[in-house]
């Protein structure tokens, strides 16, 4: 009988321990499941907190929003705090500064996993403005009504934190309380910001590791002038930055896409930061960054001082209504985007360069001004015009758009049938001049001055027209329309129009010395089924290569 008992005592302990062990783990991965929703969304408020810094009176000191009333304090809490027999309990507690909540224009009813409200932490924005109590001022300055509440003075953040520029912190209880932690009590060390209880992120004066934490998704948008207007936050149009500090700001925090909205003017970059733009890590250090060049307008001009400068942005860019006068170049990994009406001016080497990276021109107009140089170079990589106006004006033996290394070319027509269209400063060769890669040109004009030698050129490489037409009845090239320099396939369909100079010809070289085949004999002359193709191997690859169908004018 005592064995039995022994034996159901000892079944019961094995139930209950499981039972409690399983508890444990649950309970445990549910509370690291809190702290991190928790801690993410704190550097997210911490971040928003960040973006709204403000100048109230245009002395570069930034202000944080005022905190609203802070949310009613655990009953018991201060009580506990008051239990002291001596004057220097009754100090520390005297000197608790009691976190408010964030103010509701900013982000209203934002709680913890577990129900709780995060706190609001707020310090003197400078040492000339520690006081007693909080004190606000309205922003924009001198508003009467509708303003919104930031901090004119406020308690000295601990010493420590006001070593580290932290002027408001966000705070939250720990895990299954609401009892916020004690604005006066937190500690910094080793740059990290802790609360005796609970946890808390610092906002800073500049930019943080927090920003960063939410640039990760973050879309941020800046407003961009030729000289700093207002605060110089960049956050509205009066308020514009200067473009070198919005690089800047944007080396400096790396939100996933940043938009720089350019008003009309000259902007100019030091060559120093244009080199510093070029040396960063592709990709911010692993993750995928956008960057959106946008002009608020016609007029928009970027140059590089000294001049001539190129421009060569490590990550993916989009490009609206902006004049260069320098050169720009997408480097290998990127994809660099042209929309709307574009300019590039330089002098001595090719106006756009793609080194294996992806170009994409859609729609709209890019000007290309280069005479010591090509229009655009693609090393590399791809280029993709849709409905695109290309006009280069390029020096004696250039061309508007040259491809190297197996580089694809593509024009192709959505709405509107594309242009290449190629001047000269002297006598450029061609407008295209395509190596190694495949040329599409699909329902595409290729324009020239008249005389110029050639209108496209291909080598070791695949042309293929539809629908398109090189040359015109009043400029013509003046050798031949289309030039094979070896080893080259073409294809063009009886709707693409070449037009060649009175002594010139419409194609040249030895892809064109035999007449091209149909389509429907190239299995037939590939298999050798025709005898004149055994006899002639040489003309019968020629043939099969040359399937150029297209309409000849002169």
């Amino acid at each position: 009988m005592t064995s039995l008992i022994l034996m159901t005592i000892m079944a019961i302990s094995l139930v209950a321990t499981t039972g409690y062990t399983a508890y444990t783990m649950v309970d445990a991965s549910n509370r690291i499941s809190q702290a991190q929703r928790s801690a993410a969304e704190m550097h997210r408020l911490a971040a928003l907190v960040e973006a709204n810094l403000r100048t109230l009176d245009n002395d570069g000191v930034a202000s944080p929003p005022a905190p609203e009333d802070p949310p009613p304090r655990p009953a018991g809490t201060q009580a506990a705090k008051a239990q002291a027999s001596n004057g220097k309990t009754t100090a520390k507690v005297a000197a608790v500064q009691p976190a408010g909540t964030l103010p509701r224009w900013l982000l209203p009813g934002t709680r913890t996993p577990w129900g709780a409200v995060y706190g609001y932490c707020v310090f003197a924005p400078a040492a000339d403005r520690a006081a007693s109590q909080v004190q606000t001022a309205a922003w924009p300055p001198g508003t009467a009504a509708g303003g919104r509440s930031y901090v004119a003075a406020a308690p000295a953040a601990p010493a420590e934190l006001a070593r580290a520029g932290v002027v408001a912190a966000i705070v939250a209880p720990p895990i299954g309380s609401t009892a916020l932690p004690d604005c006066a009590a937190l500690t910094f060390k080793d740059g990290q910001i802790a609360a005796a209880e609970g946890s808390a992120v610092a906002v800073t004066r500049g930019a943080s590791a927090d920003l960063a934490a939410l640039a990760a998704s973050a879309t941020v948008t800046r407003y961009v002038a030729p000289a700093a207007l207002g605060d110089a936050s960049g956050t509205t149009p009066a308020d514009a930055m200067a473009l070198p500090a919005a690089l800047g700001h944007w080396q400096a925090t790396r939100p996933a896409t940043m938009v720089l909205r350019l008003a009309p003017g000259r902007h100019e970059i030091p060559a120093a930061l244009v080199q510093a733009l070029a040396a960063d890590p592709p990709g911010g250090g692993g993750r995928a960054l956008r960057l959106v060049l946008k002009g608020d307008g016609a007029g928009v001009v970027l140059a590089t001082s000294p001049p001539d400068q190129a421009l060569r942005l490590p990550t993916d860019a989009r490009v609206e209504n902006i004049a260069f006068e320098m050169p720009v170049e997408a480097l290998p990994g990127t994809q660099l985007t042209f929309a709307g009406s574009n300019a590039i001016v330089t002098g001595r080497v090719a106006a756009l360069r793609v080194a294996h990276a992806r170009l994409d021109v859609a729609g709209g107009r890019l000007a290309l001004s280069a005479p010591g140089g090509d229009g655009v170079l693609v090393d590399g990589g791809s280029a993709l015009f849709r409905d695109a106006v290309v006009d280069a004006t390029v020096g004696a033996g250039r061309s508007a758009l040259v491809s190297t290394l197996g580089a694809a070319i593509t024009f192709t027509a959505e709405n509107r049938r594309p242009l290449l269209q190629v001047r000269g400063r002297g006598l450029p060769m061609a407008a295209l001049r395509s190596g190694g890669g495949r040329a599409i040109l699909d329902r595409t004009d290729v324009a020239m001055d008249n005389g110029m030698p050639f209108g496209v050129v291909v080598e070791n490489g695949q042309l293929e027209m539809k629908a398109s037409v090189v040359g015109g009845p009043s400029a013509r090239p003046g050798s031949a329309a289309v030039l094979d320099l070896g080893g080259s396939h073409v294809i063009a369909d009886p709707n693409t129009q070449i037009w060649s100079a009175p002594g010139g010809r419409c194609a040249q070289g030895a892809l064109f010395a035999q007449p091209a085949v149909a389509a429907g004999d190239v299995g037939r002359l590939a298999a050798g089924g025709a005898a004149a193709a055994l006899a002639q191997p040489n003309v019968a690859a020629a043939a099969v290569a040359n399937r150029a169908s297209w309409t000849c004018r002169s």
